[in-house]
């Protein structure tokens, strides 16, 4: 856990029915919280775009959000990032 006095991020929180790789949640409960799943590819080969895709649809699955909803945040922005080496794909929700 980190803070800025404005925001504080979590890393591997339990949310949900897991822990969300990358939590930022602002101290201002009307300002956006966000999730972030991250996708880590092993091969070139592998489409970046489909796992970008999978990764968020993982935050649906496993409700991260659902805790953040509770606290009372009511804006949250999700972003499902795949990479491999230099290269990345977002997918955001």
């Amino acid at each position: 856990m980190a803070s800025s006095g404005r925001y504080t991020v979590y890393s591997n929180q339990e949310r949900g029915k897991g822990r969300a790789d990358c939590l930022i949640k602002p101290i201002d409960k009307n300002a956006a919280a966000i999730v972030v799943e991250y996708k880590h590819l092993k091969n070139e080969s592998d489409n970046l775009k489909e796992e970008a895709n999978k990764a968020l649809k993982q935050i649906e699955e496993k409700s991260y959000l659902h805790n953040l909803k509770t606290e009372g945040y009511s804006r949250v922005h999700k972003y499902g990032i795949a990479f491999h080496k230099k290269t990345c794909e977002v997918a955001m929700g």
